[in-house]
């Protein structure tokens, strides 16, 4: 794992007057997909255990962006009615006025 890891960041020269170099150059750093049935036997139980506690780490991180997401969205929701209901109510209000009328 570490092996294969600095092959790739060694092999991979960032420059920053580059974005697509950038880009492939992460590309270039990911791991491969790892097969459970073929690489099992290749990993040892501490292994498998930091990729259990991993992938709860992931489970929670995207729960919690989910719940950010619908707060977000109800927040959005909330400021668009109260800036539609501000709105229509100067429309209604604006249309009783009648100080124009008693000019003429």
């Amino acid at each position: 794992f570490y092996l294969y890891l600095e092959q790739k960041t060694k092999s991979c020269v960032y420059e920053t007057s580059s974005i697509i170099h950038k880009n492939s150059c992460r590309m270039a750093e990911k791991m491969p997909k790892l097969n459970l049935q073929q690489d099992a036997p290749k990993l040892t139980q501490a292994q498998l255990d930091y990729m259990k506690i991993v992938e709860k780490q992931n489970a929670e991180r995207v729960r919690k962006l989910l719940v950010l997401k619908k707060k977000n969205i109800a927040t959005g929701i909330a400021i668009g009615c109260v800036a539609v209901g501000i709105y229509g109510y100067t429309m209604y209000a604006m249309k009783q006025e009648s100080f124009l009328d008693e000019l003429e």
